[in-house]
């Protein structure tokens, strides 16, 4: 085994029982259930979307259409990505968590 590259040293494994012993496991919680409408709240909460959601508000407020419609289309796309990369995601997720656990053996 190489010599350890980092400047502290780990728990030994009596530390590791006894950690276990005390405090559980370290293991990833399966949750699993509907991911759409969480998404949907997460992309509505986001920064980007608020900016982009009160410019719209203010294009159609004053009157500027095109741009308000604009504003609207690009609301959709940026929605849309990130509630496409949160679905990946989640996906992918149950993967990561197997890997983990095969690791923890």
């Amino acid at each position: 085994m190489p010599a350890n590259p980092f400047p502290f040293q780990g728990l030994s494994d009596a530390e590791v029982i006894a950690a276990r012993a005390r405090h559980g496991r370290n293991n990833i919680e399966d949750k699993t259930g509907g991911a759409f409408w969480p998404a949907v709240k997460g992309a509505v909460l986001e920064p980007m979307f608020l900016l982009l959601l009160a410019t719209s508000i203010i294009y159609f407020v004053l009157g500027e259409r095109t741009e308000a419609y604009f504003m609207a289309g690009a609301i959709v796309l940026v929605s849309a990505i990130s509630i496409y990369q949160d679905s990946r995601s989640r996906k992918r997720w149950p993967h990561c968590t197997r890997s983990v656990r095969r690791r923890q053996r």
